[in-house]
């Protein structure tokens, strides 16, 4: 154990994404900070749009800074001004 560190954050800081995906799978009812670190590990499985679905799913609950990873995605996909735009908005949420 590495400390008290989310559950799925643990598997990403020692880069096993797809422990991490599997932990989120087996929650039976996951949260705003799940859905983030779900996203998360999709994206470092190259699996940008269902990631950008999660941290969506993040954001509306309440989990605002999801947008950090959100903007990553929206930047590999392209969308620069939607990305700087979720940036700013976790700014102005500190």
């Amino acid at each position: 154990m590495l400390g008290p560190y989310h559950p799925i954050f643990q598997a990403i800081i020692q880069a096993d994404y797809a422990g991490g995906w599997q932990t989120y799978r087996a929650l039976d009812e996951p949260e705003g900070v799940d859905h983030r670190w779900g996203g998360y590990c999709l994206f470092a499985l190259g699996q940008l749009l269902p990631a950008k679905d999660l941290l969506l799913r993040a954001k509306a609950e309440r989990c605002t800074a999801a947008g950090i990873e959100l903007a990553v995605i929206l930047r590999y996909l392209g969308d620069l001004s939607a990305a700087h735009h979720e940036l700013d908005v976790v700014l102005l949420s500190t």
